[in-house]
């Protein structure tokens, strides 16, 4: 016999052991006791039933609480504007997000399982092993080559995340492009250092002017005081070749003693060339005045071709002995731009010029040639600076524009002249820098600017 049945028996004082059968009150009591303890066991049941729901549905709320937070951390993860690796303990690159596999410029597959080491030039100091102690963040530079050649400035805070028994789960590494941050720098520097040389050039060439003047003025008074004094010393002999034959005789041996034949030929043709030595310095005085001209923080017309001719003059000891200037001005209008921003750009185009003539003159021992030429094109302004240089390599012609690229040696290029060039021409004027060139025969460097301006906002004084 079930023991519940048992029990209810024994409540009702009924024989459990079969001998007299129980009286109708005692079935009726048995009934009603048995109802009452089945209805109490369903409704411990229920009780039960629904504490068990409404436990998983607490579960299942934490649950979805912790994947919608989870949701929330990738979502951040994702569209971080930096970009963010997680890499074990060993240096192995885990995670990436899209800000990441952008600036590395490959998918996340080909960045994960690979070492942080694997990704930056060899001699940059890379975190392969975590820090002893305390969690903290180190920092540090790094320069990153695309798979397109190019070359990029990371900047990266590596940090280690420490539990409670000071093992390494992982590291986090936060990367910021700082490429163009350091071309601002470099431009920056750059545009401080022709802002000094500028003002020095117009601070000599106010100083040598003024002297210049007044020799210029006194050779002038010069070659036309002689012009009297020959007058004279001819007047002077004729009178004594007409009232004295020993009077004359003396002249002409004061005059052999003193060279005059010679001093009378010869002086005149100094004072020439005197006058044109310094009608020479007052050019190259006048084209560093317009070289060194000031912007003034806004565009203004300009006359290109004369920048151009003072930019030859300024640029006349870099080409002495290499190159022969050759000038095909067209007949264009003045352009609204930055004068100054603009004759930098020329200068460094015609130096480049020049060093890449030079390569070649070490070879031939011939002059090469840098032809400069401008003309109109509808509603612009086309200069071409052309040199007879060696030409730019395909692997090299890719990377001209990019920041601290350059081919030169230590100390003759900094590899900013040419990223500087097209900041100025493309964001500060809204034209376009472009090149042509052929190995062997030379390169091309074509300028277009919009006759009236580049429109604000771009268009604003360095």
């Amino acid at each position: 016999m079930h023991k519940l049945l048992t029990r209810q028996l024994e409540l009702l004082e009924i024989p459990a052991d079969g001998g007299a059968p129980p009286t109708l009150d005692q079935w009726q009591a048995l009934l009603a006791l048995v109802g009452r303890t089945y209805a109490a066991l369903d409704h411990d049941r229920y009780t039960l039933e629904r504490s068990l729901s409404l436990s998983t549905m607490e579960v299942q709320r934490l649950d979805d609480a912790l994947m919608r937070q989870k949701d929330k951390l990738r979502a951040v993860f994702e569209s971080a504007a930096v970009g963010i690796l997680t890499i074990d303990a060993d240096g192995f690159i885990v995670d990436a997000n899209r800000a990441a596999t952008s600036m590395f410029g490959l998918s996340r597959g080909q960045i994960t399982g690979q070492p942080l080491s694997s990704f930056f030039d060899e001699g940059v100091p890379v975190s392969l092993a975590p820090p002893s102690g305390p969690a903290r963040a180190q920092l540090f530079e790094h320069v990153y080559t695309h798979p397109s050649g190019r070359s990029a400035w990371f900047y990266t805070s590596e940090s280690w995340v420490m539990d409670s028994a000071s093992t390494v789960p992982f590291g986090t590494v936060i990367i910021e492009d700082v490429t163009e941050k350091k071309h601002l720098e470099g431009s920056l520097r750059h545009a401080q250092k022709l802002e000094a040389v500028g003002r020095l050039a117009a601070g000599i060439a106010h100083e040598i002017n003024t002297p210049i003047q007044f020799v210029n003025d006194n050779v002038h008074f010069l070659r036309e005081s002689f012009s009297a004094v020959l007058s004279l010393v001819g007047r002077l002999e004729a009178e004594m070749a007409e009232h004295g034959e020993e009077l004359h005789e003396r002249y002409r041996e004061a005059e052999a003693d003193a060279d005059w034949p010679y001093l009378g030929a010869e002086i005149p043709k100094s004072i020439a060339q005197t006058i044109d030595g310094l009608q020479r310095v007052a050019t190259i005085v006048q084209s560093m005045k317009s070289f060194a001209h000031e912007d003034r923080g806004e565009q203004a017309p300009a006359d290109l071709n004369a920048a151009l001719a003072s930019t030859l003059t300024v640029a006349t000891h870099e080409l002495k002995g290499i190159a022969v200037p050759v000038t095909k001005f067209g007949d264009i209008p003045p352009v609204v731009c930055f004068r100054g921003d603009l004759n930098q750009v020329f200068l460094n185009l015609v130096v480049n010029a020049a060093h890449s003539i030079a390569d070649v003159v070490k070879q031939t021992g011939g002059l090469g040639r840098i032809t400069l030429s401008t003309r109109r094109d509808g509603d612009e302004v086309v200069i071409a600076i052309s040199d007879t240089g060696a030409g730019i390599p395909d692997d090299v012609a890719a990377k001209m524009f990019d920041p601290f690229f350059t081919t030169k040696e230590v100390g003759r290029g900094s590899g900013q002249g040419l990223a500087l060039a097209r900041a100025i021409v493309v964001k500060k004027h809204g034209g376009s820098i472009d090149f042509d060139t052929k190995l062997g025969v030379g390169t091309t460097f074509v300028i277009r600017l919009p006759i009236g301006g580049a429109a604000a906002p771009e268009a604003r004084a360095a």
